[in-house]
Parts: C-alpha cells; sequence; structure tokens
C-alpha cells in the first residue's frame, strides 16, 4: 500500500480570501499549512476604506507589477519534507504579490511537485500561474482560479473539492 502524500499549502493573504480556501483545502486534504508573513508588513485590504489603505494597495500592486520581493519570516514548516506544496496567492494588478515571490524563489529547488492557485476579481489568470512557475522553477500539477465574490458569499467549496481532485490524481 502506498502512503499517503505528505502535502503542505503555502499562502499569502491580505484580505483573508486567500487563508479561506488554504483552510479548505488543508482541511479536505488533510494537509499542513504555512501562512507567509513578510518581515516588513505593508498592510493591504482590498476591503480596507481609509486613505493609508489605497495608498498601501497602490504600492503593493507597483511592487506585483515591478517583479518586487519582500523579505519574508521564516517558514514553521520546511518544503523539502512535503511529496506536494500548493502555492496560494492573491492577484494583485494581475500579478504575484513580493512575498509569493519571495518563496518561490527562495524555496523552489526544494519543491518536489508544486499546484497552485489564486484568489482575485478574474475568473482566469493565467499570467499569474506562468509567474509562480517561472519564480518556483516547477510546472505545476494542477492551478486553479477562485473568483472572490464566491469566497466572500461562502461557495466556493466546490471548486475547492474540483481542485482537490485535480491535485490528487
Amino acid at each position: 500500500m502506498t502512503p499517503e502524500p505528505r502535502i503542505l499549502i503555502v499562502f499569502y493573504t491580505s484580505s483573508g480570501n486567500t487563508q479561506k480556501v488554504a483552510e479548505a483545502m488543508a482541511t479536505a486534504l488533510s494537509a499542513d499549512w504555512e501562512k507567509l508573513r513578510m518581515l516588513k508588513p505593508l498592510e493591504a485590504n482590498i476591503h480596507g476604506k481609509s486613505v493609508g489603505n489605497f495608498i498601501n494597495i497602490m504600492r503593493a500592486g507597483m511592487h506585483a507589477r515591478g517583479g518586487h520581493k519582500a523579505d519574508i519570516q521564516p517558514l514553521t514548516h520546511h518544503p523539502a519534507d512535503y511529496d506536494l506544496v500548493i502555492i496560494g496567492t492573491p492577484v494583485y494588478g494581475g500579478c504575484l504579490p513580493a512575498p509569493v515571490r519571495a518563496f518561490c524563489e527562495q524555496y523552489g529547488a526544494q519543491l518536489k511537485t508544486t499546484a497552485f492557485f489564486c484568489t482575485g476579481e478574474s475568473l482566469t489568470n493565467e499570467l499569474v500561474f506562468e509567474l509562480l512557475q517561472q519564480a518556483s522553477g516547477k510546472t505545476p500539477k494542477a492551478t486553479y482560479a477562485f473568483h472572490a465574490p464566491q469566497i466572500l458569499t461562502g461557495k466556493f467549496l466546490p471548486q475547492v473539492a474540483e481542485f482537490v481532485g485535480q491535485v490528487m490524481k
């Protein structure tokens, strides 16, 4: 009998949408999960209303579009210890947030198998998946774009089940 694969879900979130999806996946897959945290956080929440928040959202989007990396806090899980690492990210201006890019570039060589998911307003995010592949150096086993309005209304669990099915093939 083949042992169950060890799975780690690594994600970054600013509004909480990506974390909701990651936690649902972790439950469905009996996986460990790790939230990426910047050493110098930039508070940017798409649901925030303040001028300072708006400026930080613009700054985060410019960093994403410019391909910037952020220094991330040390991880509590070692990606090399897992058979599959699922990387989750929000989409900033159609691009990859700096902490996710930093994780991929720092740990990509250690990853055995990957899958990618993103959360955002667009139903397709091929560019984000291409950027994840470039940054990590890995071709994903599966990809999935989760639509933010479905996450906000709690209607995303069928999509989680669909993605989990693709990942476990």
